[in-house]
């Protein structure tokens, strides 16, 4: 278990690609003059991605198991 919900395989990569997509994401911010208006928009649509499958894990997330 993981803070009382259950640790799932691919519930936690999901976590961990979010996180590597977080992090590129802020890395693009620090310095927005190495990246063309391309990049920025795909990183958009990642980060988009994210919210939405977000959105959708929210209501399993929010009822831990006992």
């Amino acid at each position: 278990m993981l803070n009382g919900w259950d640790e799932d395989e691919t519930f936690v990569e999901w976590v961990e690609n979010c996180t590597e997509v977080i992090a590129a994401a802020n890395e693009m911010a620090k310095n927005p003059g190495d990246y063309t208006e391309k990049d920025f928009k795909a990183m958009l649509e990642l980060l988009e991605a994210i919210l939405d499958d977000m959105e959708t894990l929210e209501p399993i997330i929010s009822e831990p198991n006992a």
